[in-house]
């Protein structure tokens, strides 16, 4: 495993990460991105455990910055720390459910492919 001190560093100039491949190939993904939340930008990281091949998990890595930005676009300002709350866990089920919908659509996807992600 690696380690990387962020209190020393903007989270944006610094990440680790580490990978073990149990299988023939590596059907996992690490995503580092940060996404425009009204006026906040937010640290996004995410890890796809991929199973039954790659596709679902590289699909899920290349889109969720921007699904995650689409669908927290969507909610209304939020007036105390409650709803804010409530707003980014609204956002990130909306998130999660386009991917899936959207990932399912594809006519060449394998029938076994899928993933769990650590968000």
């Amino acid at each position: 495993a690696t380690h990387a001190n962020l209190t020393m560093v903007p989270p944006t100039l610094c990440h680790s990460a580490s990978s073990y491949q149990a299988n023939k190939d590596n059907e996992d993904k690490l995503v580092v991105d940060s996404v425009q939340v009204e006026t906040e930008v937010m640290r996004l990281y995410a890890v796809f455990d991929g199973h039954g091949g790659a596709e679902c998990s590289d699909y899920m890595a290349r889109n969720l910055a921007s699904t995650l930005s689409e669908s927290s676009s969507s909610c209304p300002p939020c007036q105390t720390e409650e709803a804010e709350k409530k707003g980014i866990k609204d956002a990130v089920r909306s998130c999660f459910a386009l991917l899936d919908d959207r990932f399912l659509s594809q006519a060449n996807i394998k029938p076994t492919t899928g993933s769990c992600a650590l968000f």
